[in-house]
């Protein structure tokens, strides 16, 4: 049953991107429905999630560098997923490979300086949002 899974998981993580790019026209126009962010809109402050459809939509169009330079959240979420996904292919093929840590120091102090980012970006013009 749990090879199976991991049969399943290594195909659909292909077909999911492949989805992605097929409708990435439609993608973006969903992304560019979403409302703007109340926080700066309000406060001229911005939040933990202020860019991440812009970061979206640039690595929809293979711009990483505009992808990190509006959030770098997505970025990151898709290094890990991507991570997760050879480890399952590694999994699949009976080799216990880990490519992630898993001490939860590597977390915190990943997580403090995302954080350090997100509270500088306010302060550091260079590392604001593409408006």
């Amino acid at each position: 049953m749990i090879q199976k899974l991991k049969i399943a998981g290594i195909i659909a993580g292909p077909l999911l991107v492949i989805a992605c790019f097929i409708f990435k026209d439609e993608l973006i126009a969903l992304g560019k429905a979403f409302p703007p962010c109340e926080s700066y809109r309000m406060l001229k402050i911005y939040c933990t999630g202020c860019g991440n459809t812009r970061s979206v939509i640039c690595l929809l169009n293979g711009d990483i560098i505009g992808s990190v330079r509006n959030n770098i959240a997505p970025l990151l979420i898709a290094v890990l997923l991507l991570c997760l996904y050879i480890e399952l292919i590694f999994s699949a093929m009976g080799k216990n490979v880990k490519i992630l840590p898993r001490k939860g120091i590597f977390w915190a102090i990943l997580l403090t300086c995302i954080f350090i980012f997100y509270i500088l970006r306010n302060f550091i013009d260079v590392l604001a949002p593409i408006s």
